[in-house]
């Protein structure tokens, strides 16, 4: 039952509904009649919630309407009252089936008993009057509501028509409250089952008594939220594309940088293990380790001190057991420190692949030897003093079979080599003896060269089981050194993208708000067909979303483009491949953060959505 106790509006001081008060039944045809301006449509809108009364009270089925808050409202207009307006209040963009759809899947029979089912893929904005008039007449009978208000809904039809849809409406009225307001006096008279005749916003005065019931619960709408933003989204294409142009460039500025440090790094790993895993592990017996500082608590008022050095006690059973890894080594070196003489030995045989002999022979015996000689042909001064050699250059053959006494034992020089180039053994320069020459002496040095990235791996895990010894891994040093220096780059790079990334978000939110605007009237609409605001946010904030897909799309795709010719200018300048890799964790990341940028910078815009009156936007007189 709908009843109006005392309800007075006013506009500007105007007052346009005088104290009515009115008790109408759950069903039936209730014609509104009067001249223009008497007050007939804005009685029907603060009856549907449209308008708010400026004194009186509203009840439907004993609910005090003119008390609800927003969330109450939006119940009352999905699940209680339908609206067929005087001015069609459609979505022109939007086909006759699409707007039908936004209050119910079952379309078809309506269509076809209003004669329009021909028009049903049709935009709107392409219709006659008429034609708008029906579908709007469709869309009201379609959401089945208790009361269905009707504002003119006759005014743009023929007589033949107008007679269809008043019997449509009276036979709607059998199990609902049909309220029509018209200006047809012919045909209310014949269907209506009573009229209220409006004048100077008065009309005749019903007691009814003050009944006030719990409001219903509100279920959760089920439109097809997503069916609509893209509607939206397609129906504002162009500026849609602009701004994922646009919001795309800080994408792809972001996606370049990550790709490039991550195929750097990809490229240091594939490095090391093809190349640098080769390069010697170097264990002294005094190392460099900062885990030989004391970190306990000290005082500002003292001076404290601290030793660098790692003294590694290198033993006979410590080289007796990591030599069981020497299956996993090309090459294997000891250093000795023997009465001011730098000696070399090589503990593997094919040593020699590394070197070029410059003159003279390999040794044959363990009296002979030979000279390193580094890249630029150098050799330690040190080194040659110690055996008697003190002038500052040398011919070769000056050199040749040159001899000198150690530990009383006499040694030959025997030939001269160098290491061939981009050998792993570039950096050694010394004496070189026969192993076998100092079997009994502990080294002051070893240099492991694993033969490749796997065994690497072993060793390493073999030389852990030692923690008091130290050693220094020379190509994860190197690859450390370099990760760090690039992430340093990346990290600037990400900041500036960053930077344009937030300018391009701030441009989506200032666009979200002019949408918000231009579609005034349309949430307006949505609110009406009982469509909640948590329902309308989500339309704005899914099609921000699919927006921002476009622009990962756009990106990820001219990333995939343009890494082609960048990784063949970097391998060209470098000789480094496949630089540019986009990984999935990348692509994932761009997608994440394109998401969340979008939902933040849209969240305040879009939270205005609450603040939209539908009495501002869909109030007629």
């Amino acid at each position: 039952m709908l009843e109006l106790k005392h309800v007075s509006k006013e506009y500007n001081t105007q007052k346009v509904l005088d104290d009515i008060n009115l008790c109408l039944p759950n069903k039936g045809l209730v014609s509104i009649v009067g001249v223009s301006g008497s007050g007939k449509s804005t009685l029907l809108n603060v009856i549907g919630g449209i308008d708010k009364v400026t004194e009186g009270n509203i009840y439907i089925d004993n609910c005090n309407i003119t008390k609800f808050n927003n969330k109450e409202m939006d119940w009352y207009h999905k699940k209680y009252v339908g609206f067929i307006f005087q001015s069609y209040n459609l979505i022109d963009y939007l086909s006759v089936k699409d707007n039908l759809l936004l209050v119910s899947n079952n379309i078809y029979n309506i269509l076809k008993k209003l004669n329009i089912y021909h028009l049903r893929n049709k935009k709107v904005s392409l219709l006659s009057g008429g034609e708008k008039q029906r579908v709007a007449i469709a869309r009201g009978i379609l959401k089945n509501p208790k009361i269905l208000l009707c504002d003119e809904p006759t005014g743009a039809l023929d007589r033949k028509s107008s007679i269809i849809i008043v019997e449509i409406l009276k036979e709607l009225s059998k199990d609902r409250l049909v309220l029509v307001v018209t200006h047809d006096i012919e045909l209310a008279n014949k269907y209506s089952d009573h009229i209220i005749n409006i004048k100077d916003g008065k009309v005749n005065r019903i007691n009814i008594k003050d009944k006030v019931n719990k409001i219903p619960k509100i279920k959760n709408s089920n439109y097809n939220i997503a069916g609509i933003s893209f509607k939206h989204f397609k129906y504002k294409l162009k500026r849609n594309m602009l701004i994922s142009i646009s919001f795309a460039v800080g994408l792809i500025a972001l996606g370049l940088v990550l790709s490039i440090s991550n195929g750097f790094k990809n490229s240091l790993e594939n490095e090391e293990r093809n190349s640098l895993s080769k390069y010697p592990i170097e264990i002294s017996s005094l190392s460099y380790s900062n885990d030989t500082i004391d970190n306990t608590t000290t005082s500002n008022d003292k001076v404290y001190l601290y030793d660098i050095n790692h003294l590694n006690n290198i033993t006979r059973d410590y080289i007796n057991d990591i030599s069981v890894i020497d299956d996993k080594l090309d090459y294997k070196i000891y250093k000795y420190h023997i009465d001011n003489h730098s000696l070399i030995t090589s503990q593997i045989n094919d040593y020699m692949n590394e070197f070029n002999i410059l003159y003279g022979s390999n040794i044959s015996n363990p009296n002979e030897v030979l000279l390193i000689l580094d890249s630029n042909n150098r050799i330690n001064m040190q080194e040659l003093n110690s055996i008697g050699l003190s002038n500052t250059s040398y011919e070769y053959e000056d050199l040749i079979n040159y001899s000198f006494k150690l530990n009383k034992k006499k040694y030959i020089i025997k030939g001269i080599i160098k290491a061939k180039d981009n050998s792993i053994m570039a950096d050694i320069s010394g004496i070189l003896f026969d192993k076998s020459n100092f079997i009994n002496n502990i080294p002051d040095e070893i240099y492991l060269y694993p033969s490749n990235y796997d065994n690497k791996r072993i060793v390493i895990n073999k030389l852990n089981e030692y923690k008091e010894i130290k050693y220094m891994d020379l190509s994860t040093t190197f690859k450390n050194i370099s990760t760090t220096i690039i992430d340093g780059i990346s990290i600037v790079l990400v900041v500036f993208s960053l930077i344009i990334l937030i300018v391009s978000s701030l441009l989506i939110s200032i666009l979200t708000y002019i949408n918000i605007m231009e579609y005034k009237e349309e949430i307006g609409i949505y609110k009406s067909l009982g469509i909640s605001n948590k329902n309308i946010k989500e339309v704005f904030y899914i099609e921000n979303i699919i927006t921002m897909a476009v622009s990962c799309l756009i990106a990820l795709f001219i990333i995939k483009i343009i890494s082609i010719p960048i990784n063949m200018i970097i391998y060209n300048l470098t000789g480094l491949s496949s630089v540019l890799v986009t990984s999935n964790s990348i692509t994932l990341s761009i997608i994440i953060l394109s998401i969340i940028l979008s939902v933040v910078f849209s969240y305040i815009p879009i939270k205005s959505i609450s603040k939209i009156n539908i009495v501002d936007i869909l109030r007629h007189e």
